[in-house]
C-alpha cells in the first residue's frame, strides 16, 4: 500500500512538471477525463470502494454567472448524464459550497440533511451518500468557476483523515484542472 501511495503521488509530480498550457485545446476535454479518470481511481484505494461506487464531477458555471451551472465532464466510464444545466441551482450542494469559499469541503452522509440532500440536479437518481467538493478556480484572478465532486454510494467513505488525504495527493490534480480554464 505504500508503494502504491507513493505511485500516486510521483504521478501528481509528473503532472505538476507538464505546463497546463502545453495542452491543445483540441484535447482539452480528453485531459480534464483524464485527470477525473484519476482521482477516481486514486479515490477508489483509499475508500478501498469497488468500480461504480464512486463518480467523480466536474460541474463549471456558466461564463462569470453563478446562477447557471452544468456538469461538464465526468469520469471514464460513469454513465452518469453530463452536459445538463444544473435545476434548483440553490438545493445543489457543490454550488452552496462555492458560495461558502474555495476551501474543500466534505459531506460525511447525505441521509444526516434529511430527504432535501436527495436532489438531484440533473434529474437522475441520487445514488450516493458520502461526498468531497473541491471548488474551481480560476488561474489568476481566483474566481471560482465550479466544482469537482468526489462522491461514493456509502455513508462515511471519507471518514478522518481520508478526505484530507484525498485533496494533498489529488492537488496537482486539480490545479491541472484549474489551469485550462
Amino acid at each position: 500500500e505504500q508503494a502504491s501511495t507513493e505511485a500516486w503521488v510521483r504521478i501528481g509530480d509528473l503532472i505538476t512538471s507538464v505546463k497546463s498550457s502545453a495542452t491543445p485545446a483540441a484535447n482539452r476535454d480528453d485531459t480534464l477525463t483524464a485527470a477525473l479518470g484519476i482521482i477516481e481511481a486514486y479515490a477508489r484505494q483509499i475508500t478501498k470502494s469497488p468500480k461504480l461506487s464512486i463518480s467523480v464531477n466536474l460541474a463549471l458555471y456558466d461564463g462569470r454567472s453563478t446562477t447557471s451551472m452544468k456538469i461538464r465532464h465526468r469520469n471514464p466510464g460513469n454513465e452518469r448524464p453530463k452536459g445538463r444545466g444544473l435545476k434548483n441551482l440553490e438545493k445543489v450542494i457543490g454550488h452552496i459550497a462555492c458560495q461558502a469559499g474555495p476551501e474543500p469541503r466534505v459531506v460525511a452522509d447525505l441521509k444526516s440533511f434529511g430527504k432535501e440532500a436527495y436532489f438531484s440536479p440533473t434529474q437522475s437518481k441520487c445514488t450516493y451518500r458520502s461526498i468531497v467538493i473541491m471548488p474551481i478556480t480560476a488561474s489568476g484572478n481566483g474566481q471560482i468557476k465550479g466544482f469537482v465532486s468526489v462522491d461514493c454510494h456509502r455513508p462515511h467513505a471519507f471518514h478522518g483523515n481520508i478526505a484530507d488525504q484525498l485533496v494533498v495527493t489529488t492537488e496537482p490534480l486539480i490545479n491541472h484542472i484549474q489551469e485550462q480554464f
